[in-house]
């Protein structure tokens, strides 16, 4: 059986002091490294040098549009893990994107659904105001609005099934 000999032997109190040493040691005797040129454009983006050239340098676009801003996003070419950025510099990976795009997507069928029950009402409303003086246009708002009725409550039954990212976490 191989034993090896410790480099250090000290109580637990006087490791930070000896760590301090030789991180600042090492910092002394080894050369500084450029950062890999990837990772200089990501960081110019982050920044705020939102250049598509330093995008097309790293990235691929991707079928994707961010749901902060609506642009395209790209995915940025290191594979693990999958990284998306867009022109205006938001940044998500593949789970912060479904989980924001759920987001956009709940708020969106949410006022779909309350744009739909106002034109609805609307309709409504007409064909209580022609009744009098235009029963034909009237009963025409009101077959509309019977088929808008009927949409909206599909649609709501359909949100109400969606599921969201967190369904998918558990699988």
């Amino acid at each position: 059986m191989a034993v090896l000999q410790p480099d250090y032997v000290l109580p637990l109190s006087g490791m930070p002091d000896l760590l301090l040493h030789l991180a600042q040691q090492h910092m002394r005797t080894t050369a500084p490294h450029e950062a890999p040129e990837g990772l200089r454009r990501e960081h110019a983006v982050s920044l705020g040098d939102h250049r598509l050239e330093n995008l097309k340098a790293i990235a691929e676009a991707s079928t994707f549009s961010c749901p902060d801003c609506g642009g395209v996003l790209f995915e940025l070419n290191d594979k693990q893990p999958v990284r998306y950025r867009c022109h205006t510099g938001h940044a998500f990976s593949l789970r912060t994107l479904a989980a924001s795009q759920e987001m956009v997507t709940d708020a969106a069928l949410w006022t779909g659904l309350r744009a739909l029950q106002e034109k609805e009402s609307i309709l409504r409303r007409l064909a209580q105001s022609q009744g009098a003086h235009a029963p034909a246009s009237a009963q025409a708002f009101l077959r509309e609005a019977d088929k808008l009725s009927e949409m909206i409550a599909a649609l709501h039954n359909l949100t109400m099934k969606a599921p969201s990212p967190a369904d998918f976490s558990a699988q």
